[in-house]
């Protein structure tokens, strides 16, 4: 109910410390959404569902995007105090500093190394996020025949497993949108798992800017894309980065 009727494409979940109608997300872009406490204890509870349920893949796709967008991006990196924001408003122009405080590439390689006592075959399963259309996988450089679909498992068969053996999981990020859940024509964007806002400075908005989805390009240096809005063009950041100016995440699309 949380997950499906009440949550943001940031993660985060409520307003003004309540719950109003299910499905109202678009109708409830204000500054007193998404109360960071209930994000932490909705994380908590997601580790003990999956714990309970760990064939269900959604537990951990819903964990990363909140912890990814809502958590980090309610964070005040500059503070001494590690200051957040109680609300992390969603409003059109809204910004971090609104809440209440409360205290280059885009390829990434990650090499985890496991060891231990020699075991019996077994097999492996690797999360493929719901975001990441065509994965694939290799062991030692030979790629599986797994055809996982997003949002679900890739399971290795179960083999003799040795010290040296290398697994190779490529999950490739693409522009997307997140609609809201009342209203299919207002939307966030997202590169993979990453929810974008628009960055707009010292400006203000009066209401729910348009965005050209089609017209949004990669630029140089990291999670920089570009965007039209309207007669303008409007620079894009992940959610996580909006700290220090007026920002927006909902777009009519």
């Amino acid at each position: 109910m949380t997950v499906q009727d009440h949550t943001y494409a940031i993660g985060g979940n409520s307003r003004s410390e309540h719950f109003g109608a299910p499905d109202a997300i678009a109708a409830h872009l204000a500054g007193d959404t998404c109360e960071a406490c209930n994000t932490y204890n909705m994380l908590k509870l997601t580790r003990e569902l999956w714990a309970l349920e760990p064939d269900e893949a959604a537990y951990f796709d819903f964990y990363e995007s909140a912890l990814l967008n809502h958590l980090l991006g309610a964070q005040d990196p500059h503070s001494a105090h590690g200051h957040i924001t109680y609300f992390t408003p969603l409003s059109p122009g809204g910004a971090t500093g609104d809440g209440i405080p409360a205290g280059e590439s885009s390829r990434l390689t990650v090499a985890v190394t496991a060891g231990g006592e020699a075991a019996p075959e077994f097999a492996l399963r690797v999360r493929i996020p719901s975001w990441a259309a065509g994965a694939s996988i290799s062991v030692n450089e030979e790629e599986e025949v797994v055809s996982p679909p997003a949002g679900s498992y890739a399971e290795l068969s179960a083999r003799a497993w040795a010290d040296g053996d290398v697994i190779d999981i490529s999950l490739p990020m693409a522009l997307r949108t997140v609609a809201a859940n009342d209203d299919p024509q207002v939307a966030a964007a997202a590169y993979g798992p990453v929810v974008l806002c628009g960055n707009y400075g010292e400006g203000t908005l009066a209401g729910v800017p348009e965005l050209d989805v089609e017209s949004i390009t990669r630029q140089e240096g990291g999670l920089k894309f570009r965007g039209k809005s309207g007669d303008q063009v409007v620079d894009l950041v992940p959610f996580y980065e909006a700290h220090g100016f007026n920002y927006n995440v909902y777009w009519k699309i």
